[in-house]
């Protein structure tokens, strides 16, 4: 059974609706105004609230999986989907959500409070979504949040926020997918799986220092509580966001584990320096990712892990393929930064997959470059300076398919010749593509650059194979003249005939054939009989060599016409002979004759 209650204090179009839950009750609170016209509720409010009127939180109850909308047109002030706070007992907020397209100072998807020793705070599978052109939030925003002031636990995990559209604008306040808050001697406090999603709208100003969080921890005390974020996420795919970015962060020690940044497109950064951490904390932080597919960045600085003075060890820079490096201006990138000589910053990496970009780097132990196959000889994949640390880097480099490069070019990987290089030199490449080997030139510091040259290669194939030659024509000589489309990776020989009359005979059948050899590092292997051709024509045969590096192709042309029955290298039309010379004249008599009697008629 649902109930529902007119508001009256609101107008007609605003409305409560309670269904029941297990337990406890579950609240719909929709608080709309009619079209053009603008509401102010000058209160907080709440999911769980006995206010039928208006979700006034100053009259709380234990309801939860609560929904609360905020229509557009309509301004509050904080919002809750529930909010709860216990002397006596574990508290929870879980399963909440709340929609927002009007005006607020900020939006909690699920708030716990646990202000007594021993018990827990949970908030959970909350979620806040902004949408409409017209929704400004002044901030914070949060999925799910605990307050668990000497709580047992106090856990936020599988909260999120997504931003459709609109405006968040508040200075120095945040958005948060899942965070806890203040708990002194806690046994434990995690932030796991929580996740901010941007799809659109603008988030942040020019000049604020906001933050969004997929995953945060912040306490008072305790600094021996263990502390983990884990598993949290914050991905943008359009909009314009100059927040700085953490997959997670937790205040002073923790674990801050398998957390991802990934921006697929939008605009982010602004004319101020902004930062992307996949992991951010003083302890340990492992595994994190920043995924960058698309998007403008600008005037940022990314790491895939950050510690003070802990280890940061396997966490990821991952640059793709479909990044346009003209987006990209003021980048530097970071695998696992130390902020103090204490630290430790191992085994991080940065996987490059798009040539051309512009960027600096340091703090990386594995460079991996994949090469894309637009790359050509004498081409680079990354300008800018490079740290590379002691002991060097380790430098793998995989080859797309398609790529021109054959054994002998020379590609440079980082070209620092602008700037600077420094660190130590690495002394070898690995493959990542079976066929290929890469040897390093020179001297990385000394020169500023990282060239590789390819070694060894496989044969390119090639996939299509074209000749032409002169076609035989009554009383002419053969010829054996054969050419190839300019810039071929092949030659052709001379070419045969079959039989070796000279000159060709009237009524004879030829057959040409020619040998197409590959180039040094091309292969016609696999080349499909479909994709051959001879004088434009699909030739009679194709037949690829056992080493791949010759084609024969054949035509066979004729019978021939005779001079002057057809043009030079005519295929003979079939001979009338008398009985059918006979048979034409009789039918053009018979055309005459009919055409002289339709005219006698008229």
């Amino acid at each position: 059974m649902k109930i529902r209650f007119p508001l009256a204090a609101l107008g007609a179009a605003a409305f409560l609706s309670l269904a029941p839950l297990s337990g406890a009750m579950a609240a719909d609170i929709t608080i709309t105004t009619p079209p053009a016209t603008l509401r102010t509720v000058a209160h907080d409010v709440c999911g769980n609230s006995d206010d039928a009127a208006e979700g006034n939180c100053g009259q709380p109850n234990d309801d939860t999986g609560n929904t609360v909308t905020i229509g557009g047109g309509v301004t509050t002030r904080l919002v809750y989907g529930r909010k709860y706070q216990s002397d006596t007992s574990s508290v929870t907020a879980n399963n909440n959500t709340v929609n927002a397209s009007g005006i607020s100072d900020g939006i909690y998807g699920g708030e716990a409070t646990n202000a007594a020793s021993g018990f827990n705070a949970t908030a959970s599978g909350n979620k806040v979504t902004v949408f409409g052109a017209d929704a400004k939030v002044w901030s914070p925003i949060y999925g799910g949040v605990t307050y668990g002031t000497d709580s047992a636990t106090a856990i936020a995990a599988n909260n999120e926020v997504l931003i459709e559209d609109g405006q968040v604008l508040g200075v120095s306040f945040n958005i948060y997918g899942g965070a806890s808050w203040y708990c002194a001697n806690c046994t434990a406090i995690e932030t796991s799986d929580n996740k901010v999603s941007i799809t659109g709208g603008t988030v942040g100003t020019t000049s604020g220092g906001e933050n969004i969080y997929g995953g945060y921890i912040f306490y008072m005390s305790g600094a021996g509580t263990p502390k983990t974020a884990s598993g949290n996420a914050v991905s943008i795919s359009g909009g314009t966001v100059y927040h700085n970015i953490y997959g997670a962060y937790i205040a002073g020690t923790g674990t801050a584990s398998g957390n991802t940044v990934s921006i697929s497109g939008g605009a982010v950064g602004t004319g101020t320096r902004r930062n992307i951490y996949g992991g951010y904390t003083d302890g340990a932080v492992s595994g994190n990712t920043v995924s960058i597919s698309g998007g403008t960045l600008t005037r940022l600085s990314i790491y895939g892990g950050y510690t003070g003075s802990g280890t940061v060890s396997g966490n990821t820079v991952e640059i793709g393929g479909s990044v346009n490096p003209a987006n990209f201006t003021g980048i530097a990138l970071y695998g696992g930064y130390v902020n103090s000589p204490s630290g430790t910053s191992t085994n991080n990496t940065l996987e490059l997959r798009v040539s051309g970009l512009a960027a600096s780097l340091g703090y990386f132990q594995n460079l991996n470059f994949h090469v894309p196959a637009s790359l050509t000889a004498g081409q680079t994949m990354l300008t800018g300076s490079a740290s590379l640390g002691n002991p060097a880097p380790t430098v793998s480099v995989e080859i797309a398919s398609g790529s021109p490069l054959k054994a002998g070019d020379q590609i440079t990987l980082i070209d620092a010749s602008a700037s600077s290089m420094s660190g130590a030199a690495p002394t070898a490449v690995t493959s990542l593509t079976a066929g290929y080997e890469f040897s390093i030139v020179g001297d990385p510091i000394a020169d500023k650059k990282l060239v590789v040259e390819v070694t060894a290669a496989p044969d390119i194939a090639l996939t299509a194979a074209a000749v032409t030659i002169t076609a035989p024509a009554t009383g002419d000589a053969p010829s054996a003249a054969a050419t190839v489309p300019a810039g071929s990776h092949y030659t052709a020989g001379a070419v045969t005939w079959s039989p070796a009359d000279n000159p060709f005979a009237a009524s004879a059948s030829y057959t040409a054939t020619v040998v197409l050899t590959a180039a040094s590092g091309y292969s016609f292997t696999g080349l499909a009989a479909a994709n051959a051709r001879l004088n434009g024509m699909a030739p009679s045969s194709v037949s690829v060599n056992a080493a791949g590096d010759t084609v024969t192709l054949t035509y066979v042309f004729g019978p021939l016409a005779p001079r002057g029955g057809g043009g030079a290298g005519a295929t003979s039309v079939p001979t009338l002979g008398a009985t059918g010379l006979a048979l034409l004249g009789l039918l053009l008599a018979g055309g005459a004759a009919v055409r002289m009697r339709r005219h006698n008629q008229r």
